[in-house]
């Protein structure tokens, strides 16, 4: 959770870390457990009120990311459990999703080169 703007070098009192349970998909939703979360430079530029190409993260909000993960449990029509999904989700373990941060990725491609796929 981005819990304030860094000023210069991000701090660890800038986030803070929240274990919640994991959340279940409603209808048109889909739960998917994210196993590889790509920490890049853009974080430093999300975490900033400056205009930039994209929201800013707001304080009290996930810090968005670069995901991919697996389909625990789907509600949402043309996802199903063990498809591998990846996009722009949050720095989480799970997430439940209405399709957004959903691609569908090849599934004979390794999970870790789906980052780059």
């Amino acid at each position: 959770i981005l819990k304030k703007r860094p000023d210069g070098v991000v701090k660890k009192n800038d986030l803070e870390l929240l274990e919640t349970p994991i959340p279940t998909p409603k209808d048109g939703e889909v739960l998917v457990r994210n196993t590889y979360v790509s920490i890049d430079p853009t974080h430093r530029i999300w975490m900033s009120d400056a205009p930039q190409y994209m929201p800013c993260v707001e304080l009290g909000e996930t810090m968005r990311a670069i995901t991919v993960g697996v389909v625990e449990e789907s509600k949402f029509d043309g996802l199903q459990k063990g498809d591998v999904v990846g996009g722009i989700g949050n720095c989480q373990d799970y997430y439940v999703s209405a399709g957004e941060g959903c691609d569908k990725k090849d599934p004979s491609v390794p999970i870790p080169d789906q980052m780059n796929v």
